[in-house]
């Protein structure tokens, strides 16, 4: 039997266009990705958080035994090695510029016959990889879930669904799988999910770190150019 697809296996998949392999997402992928491989492991209860402001407490390891996950085990091994407390934000922006982090959780996907990796040349000079899919039934399993929690009124949403509802939702991946009038009819039961009323709390701490980061990744350069 396959293992289970990791959170952020699963963002890659919504993230990626089915025919040409290319990322659609409206921000940039790999913020949102760091933000998934964290609250992976803080589902998995090998990070906590202290108690602090929201998007601010500090992440330590509790766990650091490896998951046989290279890209969630490199995550974890700085955290623990880590010689200073560092707030969740911090973390996600250091995740974030893991080297081809978007590259290795794809190809951990094509490792697996969901994505095929392609590599051709754009303008004659610049080699580009893209990641078409070929097995559809993983992403139409993730889709299945997220229509279950969101068009149900379930008191009870699964925590890895409530992250990953979120993280869709920021990054305007949510809009592109279903209607917007759909999405409009129940943006009471999107915003509950995202704040972990409906979830573990993960979900609400994890795109809070997202959205901290993405500002700064947006606003450092133009305040600085």
């Amino acid at each position: 039997m396959h293992r289970p697809l990791a959170l952020h296996e699963e963002f890659m998949l919504l993230a990626l266009s089915e025919d040409d392999g290319t990322v659609v997402a409206s921000e940039s992928i790999e913020v949102p990705l760091a933000s998934a491989i964290l609250a992976e492991l803080l589902l998995r209860r090998r990070i906590e958080l202290d108690p602090g402001k929201p998007g601010k407490r500090i992440v330590r390891a509790i766990d650091t035994a490896p998951v046989d996950d290279p890209i969630l085990d490199d995550a974890l091994r700085k955290i623990a090695k880590s010689k200073r407390d560092r707030p969740l934000t911090s973390w996600v922006e250091t995740v974030s510029g893991s080297k081809d982090l978007k590259h290795r959780v794809a190809g951990r996907l094509a490792d697996r016959g969901i994505l095929r990796a392609d590599e051709g040349k754009v303008l004659l000079l610049f080699t580009r990889k893209t990641y078409p899919e070929i097995d559809p039934e993983p992403e139409q399993r993730i889709i299945r879930r997220f229509r279950d929690a969101i068009f149900s009124d379930s008191e009870d949403v699964d925590p890895r669904d409530g992250v990953l509802i979120a993280l869709a939702r920021q990054t305007g991946l949510l809009q592109k799988k279903f209607a917007a009038e759909e999405l409009a009819s129940r943006n009471d039961r999107l915003a509950a999910i995202a704040d972990g009323a409906l979830t573990a709390h993960a979900a609400k701490e994890v795109t809070e770190a997202m959205d901290t980061a993405l500002f700064i990744a947006v606003m450092v350069p133009i305040l600085f150019d």
